[in-house]
């Protein structure tokens, strides 16, 4: 008996029309997935993950997590806030043959039922979904959800420094937020901006070992703190500045660039809350 990672567990069998696995395209058991997944464990835990998960452990919450069947309060994660997989949402026009799908700001919806907000339209794509316009293309957490909150994402681009997209948090609309973007092979900056005006937070040094791309940014936002993670690793703590600690927004998602990189395909992101619920 063979089973096809990503095709089993209830999904439809491949090469039908309506084709329903939302990991048609993807190997769950590469590295990116595996440093997404550590650093979704390290950001709950606020601390560097010290042991490596099983695949097991990859495959059941990567499934958990960007499932739309999930969708529903009553079975998915009571602390996942929202979670977008870019890729997911592929229909057929026939056995084995995938078609786009481009849809107006809105209509697109992340695994928890909430809309997906675009400068543009998004076109959706195997691995990936790309904007018809530069901006913020974000997803709203809720009501009072600009705090305690750990942001991750999962970078798609042929490498992170050339896209320089920023990955944000605590976002008001495409001129206040706080976020991650790589700068250089061996730097991670975090940009506050605030009124329209970007401004340093933090510059991190990197190990020369990061990967072009396929990397975990995350990014834990409690009270007047902020921690930052990498693949898997603690990498900073510090006292938010004054003006990003005002900063109330309760969107996040991707800024992306003007120019030609706005056509790079949009990381994974998702968003969950900090405060421990019981049992879980």
């Amino acid at each position: 008996m063979t089973m096809t990672y990503g095709t089993d567990e209830g999904f439809n069998e491949p090469g039908t029309p309506g084709f329903t696995n939302p990991f048609q395209y993807e190997n769950l058991l590469s590295p990116p997935y595996r440093r997404f997944a550590k650093n979704r464990r390290a950001g709950l835990a606020n601390a560097t993950l010290e042991w490596e998960p099983t695949q097991n452990d990859i495959l059941f919450a990567h499934r958990n997590v960007y499932t739309s069947r999930f969708q529903a309060p009553s079975t998915r994660n009571p602390r996942l806030l929202a979670a977008f997989h870019p890729g997911g949402g592929q229909s057929y026009e026939s056995s084995d043959v995938p078609m786009s799908i481009r849809r107006a700001t809105g209509v697109i919806l992340d695994s928890t039922g909430k809309a997906i907000a675009s400068p543009g339209d998004l076109s959706r794509g195997p691995l990936g979904a790309m904007s018809s316009a530069a901006g913020l293309v974000s997803v709203n957490l809720g009501t009072g959800r600009s705090n305690d909150i750990f942001a991750q994402w999962l970078t798609m681009s042929d490498a992170d420094v050339t896209t320089v997209t920023q990955h944000v948090a605590r976002v008001t609309d495409a001129n206040n937020w706080i976020g991650l973007s790589r700068q250089a092979a061996t730097n991670l900056r975090v940009t506050r901006n605030v009124a329209g005006t970007p401004a340093t937070e933090r510059d991190i040094t990197i190990p020369t070992t990061t990967p072009a791309t396929g990397n975990a940014f995350g990014l834990r936002l409690s009270g007047t703190t902020a921690q930052v993670f990498l693949n898997g690793v603690k990498l900073d703590d510090w006292t938010l500045n004054a003006a990003a600690q005002a900063l109330t927004g309760t969107l996040m998602g991707v800024v992306l660039p003007a120019g030609t990189h706005v056509y790079s395909p949009i990381s994974y992101f998702e968003a969950w809350s900090t405060t421990p619920v019981l049992g879980v």
